[in-house]
């Protein structure tokens, strides 16, 4: 209870920041967490929070995690509510995804209202936080609120998905500092984007790594938004190259950003050969999406092509495929018909491939006790042209996290309409 109190209080507070200087924010929200620490230190920590601790440093010694799908449990005292449009109990609760990942789970005691005034709160903030930015990007579906939720988790060092604070680099200046009071913010929505973002980055280490070490890794991000994820996966040298489609909009702001983000880590462009490519597209008109594909694919068969004859001198790539958060604002048969064209262009073009996604597929049912069965979503990639190899729901919007590999079974468009 004292937990819950607290945190309503710092939920009232932000909502004074509107009217406050950022220093004098800064140090009042300070003041505050200092004062909630000391209080909550004479409470004790939760077993919950002292098991995600003990998890996060076990897994710092592991490379990979242990692939295996975490089907629905019988125990999870609707621990786990859907923070979002709809609430529904989901297969997972957060503590058991957040162990597997080695993340402090999210608060599995705040209630619905608190999610939502978090979420109000923040969403009437972002207009101030960039009030002085000159790179000004459009906002689309959250974009711009995951991109601060990404820097709070990849600004703390005991996280899995921390990243030397690369995600910062790309927020506004001056009102970027208040980021480093990561450790005072609540466990709600940045914390349930955290667990997509272990689990996706696991999951692509993962398909590199099973993979010989002459294999070129392709990233193709579909609705990257303003996700570092690619410069992330090249700056570890984890993937060859990258190519980001995203609405035109989206695309044109974030190479502001990319560009603010090479001034200020101007390593990067000695790191790592190239930035990602962005590329503009609207994945609602499955035609554009089908040719933006084509051409990654058609200038990589140009590239081998134009190599000599002898087979050892042809690049392998291996595709890796990413949806994180992206479906859920498509039009109804548009997620299906995307998995379904992945599969297919990289059929054409006899290139070998993988999907990893923490999104929201299609034709799931929710049941009464979860956001969709393993075997459901087994049927729906199959059906589209992909091979099931890990499913590990979660709570939240973007509740269908796996992994898939490309299947032998050949399928049409038709077969997803």
């Amino acid at each position: 209870m004292l937990d819950l109190f607290i945190e309503q209080i710092k939920l009232g507070f932000l909502d004074s920041l509107i009217m406050i200087s950022l220093f004098d924010a800064v140090i009042l929200i300070f003041l505050l967490n200092i004062t909630a620490t000391t209080t909550l230190a004479f409470v004790g920590t939760s077993s919950v929070h002292k098991r995600a601790h003990q998890t996060r440093n076990n897994n710092a010694k592991n490379t990979h995690i242990e692939r295996k799908a975490i089907i629905s449990g019988k125990n999870s005292n609707n621990l786990n509510l859907i923070r979002g449009e709809k609430h529904y109990n989901t297969e997972n609760c957060p503590i058991i995804v957040a162990e597997r990942l080695g993340v402090q789970p999210t608060k599995i005691n705040a209630s619905s209202k608190t999610w939502k005034r978090a979420w109000k709160i923040h969403k009437r903030l972002i207009p101030i936080l960039h009030s002085t930015d000159s790179c000004k990007p459009s906002d689309s579906s959250l974009n711009i609120a995951c991109m601060w939720w990404k820097s709070l988790s990849g600004n703390d060092k005991s996280s899995p998905v921390y990243d030397n604070k690369l995600a910062y680099d790309l927020l506004p200046s001056g009102w970027r500092n208040i980021i480093r009071l990561h450790k005072f913010y609540p466990r709600l929505h940045h914390g349930n984007v955290e667990l997509r973002t272990a689990y996706l980055d696991n999951q692509i280490c993962e398909i590199k790594y099973d993979r010989p070490t002459t294999t070129m890794i392709r990233l193709v991000c579909m609705g990257a938004g303003y996700d570092t994820r690619g410069v992330k996966m090249l700056e570890r040298s984890i993937v060859d190259q990258v190519y980001e489609l995203d609405l035109p909009d989206v695309v044109k702001a974030k190479q502001r950003l990319f560009q603010r983000l090479l001034k200020r880590r101007p390593w990067l462009q000695k790191e790592i050969l190239s930035m990602p490519t962005l590329i503009p597209c609207d994945f609602n008109i499955i035609s554009d999406v089908e040719k933006k594909l084509r051409t990654i694919f058609h200038d990589e068969q140009q590239t081998n092509d134009n190599d000599n004859d002898d087979n050892d001198d042809r690049i392998n790539w291996h595709t890796i495929f990413v949806f994180e958060g992206v479906m859920i604002y498509l039009d109804d048969g548009i997620p299906s018909s995307l998995l379904n064209i992945t599969s297919n262009v990289l059929k054409e073009s006899n290139s070998d491939g993988s999907l990893c996604f923490a999104d929201r597929l299609e034709n799931i049912p929710i049941p009464e006790d979860g956001g969709g069965s393993y075997s459901s979503g087994k049927a729906e990639l199959m059906n589209n042209g992909w091979q099931i190899m890990d499913w590990c729901p979660k709570p939240g919007l973007a509740r269908h996290m796996g992994s898939a590999s490309l299947s032998t079974v050949v399928h049409t468009l038709h077969d997803v309409r």
